[in-house]
């Protein structure tokens, strides 16, 4: 009721200021206590008395800091309980920026204002701000149940642009560069929220290709609480064909991941739960279904646990995935082994990965397993063979946040990769030796 009171009051208090603003000099408005002292101890005076006069007090800049900490904290909680979020967000702010004894509390309502604004990037670093000093704050452990309810939908449109070069020991990811535009919009009403999105892709392969190819993808994603559910189509076109080899079989090659030319047809459907503990620990788990092309379809599953310290968190993941495909191995022979067909695979992935976030940097090193079962086959039965791809690699990272809005990324990896040769295969046509995997990428992310 006493909120509800200094609502009313301070809302018509400044109804009539700004009605008389015109008729009063500028140097004789709310000046306020001209002693630092007496301006510090009557604010928090009158905001435990529920008088917002005090909200349009001019602070002296040349107060002491501990004095002027004082007043910014109170005229912030006062502005938020109008609620007038721009003037809390300017007010706690300064506080923050001075630093004092209620800076657990300050992040807290910092994190209540910029929910308020949309402000998300800003919602995760007073979040991680909080985390750090503050680990055992329950203002944290509120953070945490609320936070995957808000931190993606926004009101209104989001644009995004992000650029990126990588090299590879995979012919598939060599010298490959990207630019991508996105764009985004989304609805929110209480715990339910609703986005909509769209890509466009562009690719270049500096060594083979000018222009390699582009991908639109449209989306939609629906979240409850931690339950979320998404819808994506989308389409392309891609300049590779067979003699892009990404596998060697049967002296021949195969691209596993490619559909030539245009490809109409892909599509994901997924539905997933997150769940957040008090002590921070996050548990999620995601099924979805997918279609990269008319010749491939998948079912996978994964599941992400992230461990948060003090300073830096875990993020470990498994995923596994069925696929089902059609794809021939050499449509150019003339030999039975024309209808030898990759039609079958399955992939199991574990990583592991410290990620610590200092400031504007985040450092990430991590572990990697892969492995895949991929099997190949003829309708007429002459061909079965199973092929075991499995390898170990470590990946680094870096990210630099110039601004809210801007960022570097940086990354490298190495490993090695497993071919084991077949005893059943005298002349070892499916073994590779054992070799290096090596990837590279730099790239910059900007959203508007």
């Amino acid at each position: 009721m006493k909120k509800i009171y200094f609502l009313i009051f301070s809302t018509l208090l400044l109804i009539v200021q700004m009605a008389e603003a015109k008729k009063t000099p500028k140097h004789l408005k709310n000046a306020g206590p001209t002693n630092c002292k007496v301006l510090a101890d009557s604010s928090q005076k009158l905001y435990e008395a529920g008088d917002p006069s005090y909200l349009t007090w001019d602070i002296s800049p040349k107060c002491d800091p501990a004095q002027l900490y004082q007043a910014y904290y109170y005229q912030g909680l006062g502005f938020y309980i109008l609620p007038a979020w721009k003037e809390s967000l300017y007010f706690l702010t300064m506080a923050k920026e001075i630093g004092g004894p209620k800076d657990e509390e300050i992040l807290f309502y910092l994190w209540n204002v910029n929910k308020k604004l949309d402000r998300f990037q800003e919602m995760e670093r007073a979040t991680h701000e909080l985390h750090r000093r503050y680990p055992n704050s329950f203002f944290l452990l509120e953070i945490l149940d609320e936070w995957k309810t808000v931190k993606h939908p926004t009101q209104g449109w989001n644009y995004g642009y992000s650029s990126r070069f990588s090299t590879s020991s995979n012919n598939y990811l060599k010298n490959v560069f990207t630019n991508r535009l996105r764009a985004s919009t989304g609805q929110r009403h209480g715990p339910h929220s609703l986005r909509e999105t769209g890509s466009l892709t562009i690719k270049n392969k500096i060594d083979t290709h000018v222009f390699q190819g582009f991908q639109l993808d449209l989306g939609s994603d629906y979240q409850y609480k931690g339950i979320s559910a998404e819808l994506d189509y989308g389409a392309g076109y891609d300049a590779r064909n067979s003699s892009d080899p990404l596998v060697w079989i049967h002296g021949g090659t195969v691209g596993k991941l490619v559909d030539s030319n245009w490809n109409w047809q892909q599509g994901r459907a997924s539905i997933g739960y997150s769940y957040t503990t008090k002590g921070g620990w996050n548990l999620g788990a995601n099924l979805n279904a997918f279609q990269l092309s008319k010749d491939w379809l998948g079912l996978g599953i994964n599941h992400t646990e992230v461990l948060l310290f003090p300073t830096w968190m875990i993020i470990g993941s498994i995923d596994y995935q069925k696929n089902w495909i059609h794809l021939l191995l050499n449509p150019n022979d003339t030999t039975l082994f024309k209808t030898v067909a990759l039609d079958g695979m399955q992939t199991l992935m574990l990583n592991l990965t410290p990620f610590i976030s200092v400031d504007r940097h985040s450092f990430g090193l991590g572990a990697t397993y892969y492995l895949a079962n991929s099997h190949y086959g003829a309708p007429n039965g002459i061909w079965d063979e199973t092929d075991i791809d499995h390898s170990i690699t470590s990946t680094a990272s870096y990210t630099f946040e110039l601004r809210n809005w801007i960022k570097f990324n940086f990354s490298a990896s190495a490993g090695l990769e497993f071919n084991p040769y077949k005893k059943q295969d005298p002349l070892k046509l499916f073994g590779v030796k054992p070799g290096a995997l090596y990837g590279a990428e730099a790239g910059l992310s900007v959203a508007f």
